[in-house]
């Protein structure tokens, strides 16, 4: 398995972070590159969602995600494709006494194509996780 992972704390309380991340109509002023077809819909562990990836500089990938964790601070989906998978993963911890929350974001890679392709691809892919991250911050800051 190869991870891409990325950290960054941001100073809103991890519950506030949450209901904002959460809801995937927000996901639009964090970052153009994931789009939910599923938009309103809570995320069901189980349940399929079908999303799209639009990374800049790579080709934009339908992926049929099955949710297999979504709590309060934790959501991660998996998906998969002949010789490729991915396990993505988004994390809220409260830190500072709960004044600000460390929010950890990444996605564990498998299979005989998805390992060689991501640690080619790495140089590209980690700076999408991390501006998504930046985006995030940057909408919560916008909303006061």
């Amino acid at each position: 398995m190869v991870e891409i992972k990325s950290e960054i704390e941001i100073p809103v309380d991890s519950r506030r972070l949450w209901s904002f991340f959460i809801d995937s109509s927000n996901w639009p002023k964090i970052a153009r590159f994931v789009e939910d077809g599923q938009v309103g819909e809570p995320f069901v562990v189980g349940k399929s969602r079908r999303l799209k990836i639009c990374a800049p500089g790579l080709p934009a990938m339908p992926v049929k995600a099955r949710i297999i964790a979504a709590e309060e601070g934790h959501l991660r989906w998996r998906g998969a494709v002949p010789g490729f998978s991915g396990e993505h993963y988004f994390m809220a911890k409260p830190v500072r006494d709960g004044r600000a929350t460390l929010w950890i974001h990444g996605e564990c890679f498998g299979g005989v194509v998805g390992e060689v392709l991501i640690r080619l691809a790495r140089a590209r892919l980690a700076p999408v996780y991390e501006k998504f991250n930046e985006g995030l911050a940057a909408a919560l800051k916008s909303q006061g």
